[in-house]
């Protein structure tokens, strides 16, 4: 039996972007705990000051 595993790796110019993105993979049947996401502090500091 052969285990496949799939990588997707993107780089968004801002939230909304990586959100939009998030959430098409989430309609396209990717459940949410398959996700891992990198983030800057500053980046991360900056996310959470807009939202």
């Amino acid at each position: 039996m052969s285990n496949s595993i799939e990588i997707f790796t993107a780089v968004f110019k801002d939230p909304i972007s990586a959100e939009n993105a998030y959430n098409l993979a989430l309609q396209k049947g990717h459940k949410a705990d398959e996700s891992i996401s990198l983030c800057l502090k500053k980046l991360r500091q900056r996310i959470t000051e807009v939202g």
